[in-house]
């Protein structure tokens, strides 16, 4: 079920300078808030997004816009805001049985933390991303899950690594590869390239979300909804 983008953002007059305001100001946090920002998910090819989408509208391993339902203009995210969260989900349900930040870890019951043999733990670990794609004017939310969360763990991984060195905002090129679950059943596990430095043509709506910032956690913050729904 596709979200909607309610943020209008000023738009800046293009620059060849990095904006001063824009310092790789790169957070994870679990904060608290309202509304959801438009998503970006990994095509798999489903019968559910199939249902979604239409058959042979997209290729499985595209990115696409969930709310216009495209392709989105590149695969080079660059990430702004990220917040860590645990969800459960009971079989059956079309909505967690709860989500909590990383601030409220310590409300989640600690047999949902432990891994039962093979079995991962049933409070499922996640990464909401705000990110600025190249070639689009929005920013938009992706999450890390599942078989994602390697990649979205390496990306803060890099992050880290890149705000010790006080580098600016770091691009990743985003891919993906065929491998196949416990059921032998093949589909796309997200890929992450090393970053390169934020490129001048991102630096407007760079600018733009910087200065919104506040608002754009504030959406990101409460990221629970039936798209979630791990299908």
């Amino acid at each position: 079920m596709p979200v909607s983008k309610d943020l209008s953002f000023k738009k800046q007059e293009a620059s060849l300078a990095l904006p001063a305001e824009i310092v790789g100001s790169f957070t994870v946090e679990g904060d608290d808030s309202s509304t959801k920002l438009g998503r970006i998910s990994l095509y798999q090819g489903t019968s559910q997004e199939q249902a979604i989408y239409g058959e042979g509208v997209f290729r499985r391993g595209d990115f696409v816009d969930c709310l216009e339902r495209r392709k989105i203009a590149s695969n080079f995210i660059i990430p702004i805001h990220a917040e860590i969260k645990y969800q459960r989900w009971d079989d059956g349900a079309k909505l967690p049985a709860y989500t909590y930040s990383a601030k409220e870890r310590h409300l989640i019951p600690a047999e949902d933390l432990a891994w039962d043999g093979a079995n991962p733990p049933v409070a499922a670990k996640l990464i909401d991303m705000v990110v600025v794609v190249r070639g689009e004017m929005y920013p938009y939310l992706f999450t890390f899950k599942r078989t994602a969360l390697r990649a979205g763990e390496l990306i803060l991984q890099y992050e880290k690594r890149r705000g010790m060195k006080g580098l600016r905002f770091g691009m990743y090129e985003l891919g993906s590869e065929d491998e196949k679950n416990n059921g032998g059943n093949v589909f796309r596990r997200l890929t992450v390239k090393n970053p390169v430095d934020a490129t001048e043509d991102t630096f407007e709506v760079l600018a733009s979300v910087t200065q919104a910032l506040a608002a754009v956690k504030a959406q990101a913050a409460k990221a629970v909804a039936i798209d979630d729904a791990p299908f």
